[in-house]
């Protein structure tokens, strides 16, 4: 977080408090963080060869793949980019790794489903025949702590200071502090998932560093949505179904407005407002980018196995970028590696990749080049951001 925009965050979480404590409207978003540096789309961190076979000079132009067009999903003929610049987690053999922005691989002792940073650490989830656990590990990712929980599903706050679950007892838990600090808030009935983290600083904890915490908690129907704020307020958020994001500065919240047999309805709502500043029932509103000036998006309807479809709109609504599946390639998922472009796990001709997507120009490169299925499990797990 930009130390000088600290005074309006304190302000805008101190209004959901207090507003919280009248009993009046409680959800809320805060104040931008500044934006990060960002790669080109077209960048190399190395020279290295293409996935792809590459024609010598004496070989027919027939031998020499089509380009990829703006706009197009696929992994035929895409160009090989930049590694991602943030961490990811890969299968190699018998083993897991997570594997740093900087290229360097660290081993881990078993697969995680879902994974955040924390400090030198991680916070992750693991799936078995008698439950989910969320795990927390030490900077040598060793776990050190295990928590049950309902169904997963990890979320950070937009800085990625703070990492929080729904416990299995209903209450949001969150770690921060490098995973040092740990804290419950207030217990929300009937919900089983969380759904989004806001936080006027680095810790939950009211006081020197800050006025406290917000969790958005969405029910196991979709049928309802809560706050829970962490000086002991729980509310409902009003005219929505279901919570996706929220961020800070004057980005606000997307929200799920409506959802039936033909798709969904989404909206961005502001201001403590009941109804959305505008809302579409063509896409799936997934999460803002890091400084919460664009929305990555996809299908309306979410059903089979991956999506067709990509997009990024901006905060008024309107279509930044969008990518359209070619050639069967299923996408699996999205997650933003900085305000200017997304990653994108897909699935393709028994391969598995993942692509970098730049949202200014619709380019498609190769972020992770393509390795063979083992089975039909991903090879690699995004981040969640």
């Amino acid at each position: 977080m930009s130390p000088g925009r600290a005074p309006a965050v304190v302000a805008a979480v101190a209004a959901v408090l207090s507003l919280g404590a009248c009993g009046t409207q409680t959800w809320a978003p805060g104040v931008a963080d500044d934006p990060t540096s960002t790669p080109s789309s077209s960048a190399t961190d190395e020279p290295t060869p293409s996935p792809t076979a590459t024609p010598s000079t004496t070989a027919s132009t027939a031998d020499t793949p089509d380009p990829v067009d703006p706009g197009v999903l696929t992994i035929r003929g895409v160009p090989r980019g930049a590694p991602p610049r943030i961490p990811y987690l890969a299968h190699a053999g018998d083993t897991w790794a997570l594997v740093r922005p900087d290229g360097t691989t660290e081993s881990l002792d078993r697969e995680y489903g879902e994974f955040a940073t924390m400090g030198d650490g991680l916070v992750a989830t693991t799936y078995s025949a008698t439950g989910t656990q969320v795990v927390l590990l030490d900077g040598q990712l060793q776990e050190v702590h295990a928590y049950d929980v309902p169904e997963g599903g990890l979320v950070a706050t937009p800085d990625g200071a703070i990492v929080g679950w729904l416990g299995a007892d209903g209450r949001p838990h969150v770690v921060e502090h490098g995973g040092d600090q740990e804290w419950d808030l207030p217990e929300v009935t009937g919900g089983s998932s969380l759904a989004a983290l806001l936080s006027d600083g680095t810790t939950c904890k009211e006081g020197v560093e800050g006025v406290g915490c917000a969790a958005y908690v969405n029910s196991p129907d979709g049928t309802r949505a809560w706050i829970s704020i962490s000086h002991g307020i729980v509310d409902t958020v009003p005219g929505v179904v279901a919570v996706g994001d929220v961020a800070t500065g004057d980005a606000g919240m997307v929200a799920m407005t409506s959802v039936s047999d033909e798709g969904s309805c989404w909206g961005r709502f502001q201001d403590f407002r009941r109804k959305p500043v505008w809302e579409t029932c063509d896409y799936t509103l997934f999460d803002f980018s890091p400084a919460g000036t664009g929305i990555l998006a996809g299908p309306a309807y979410l059903d089979g196995f991956g999506q067709g479809l990509a997009a990024v709109l901006d905060l008024d609504g309107q279509v930044r970028a969008e990518w359209h599946s070619r050639d069967q390639a299923a996408l699996l998922h999205t997650v933003w590696e900085d305000d200017d472009h997304v990653l994108a796990l897909v699935f393709q001709d028994d391969q598995w990749a993942v692509l970098r997507l730049g949202v200014a120009d619709g380019s498609v490169e190769l972020a992770v080049p393509p390795v063979p299925d083992r089975g039909g499990a991903s090879p690699f797990v995004l981040p969640t951001r």
